[in-house]
């Protein structure tokens, strides 16, 4: 479906497409993912979206979130073709709107940045983080006491 000057996906897409292994559907002219589509993706690979026209406004933020959560490589997500400000910027490094009335976007006083949702407060990376640092005194501290035991011998 790659390159077929597509518009619209049909939300039911991922109804009627169950043995689907690949959905590219890059290239094309749609500027809005509803999420109904993107969160009912069957598992595995995530379809290719990169190289529509995406609209970058509120109705942006599902998509993005379901980029981020669907582990993409920064380099297939898709830019933006409006508004004119953001033109041609990665929807990643794009600043959406803050203020979305949409239930499916992030709450209305988080604002999307490309720092908000690449190291959160309370990231996993932290806590590996923690817990390597932690493993490697407690390899120091057994590694001392096992010297001290065979120095008593």
């Amino acid at each position: 479906m790659s390159g077929n000057k597509i518009n619209t996906i049909p939300r039911q897409l991922f109804q009627h497409l169950k043995n689907i292994d690949i959905l590219e559907i890059q290239f094309n002219r749609t500027q809005i993912f509803h999420p109904h589509v993107l969160y009912s993706a069957p598992p595995g690979p995530a379809p290719a979206i990169y190289g529509n026209p995406i609209l970058c406004d509120c109705q942006a933020v599902p998509l993005l979130k379901w980029l981020i959560l669907s582990a993409m490589p920064l380099t297939t997500f898709p830019s933006c073709q409006s508004p004119e400000e953001l033109q041609n910027q990665s929807i990643y490094d794009a600043k959406l709107p803050k203020d979305c009335p949409y239930s499916t976007s992030v709450p209305a006083s988080t604002e999307i940045t490309p720092t908000s949702y690449r190291n959160p407060p309370n990231s996993d990376v932290t806590f590996m983080l923690m817990i390597g640092s932690l493993i490697v005194v407690l390899i120091c501290i057994f590694s001392k006491i096992f010297c001290l035991a065979c120095e008593a011998s």
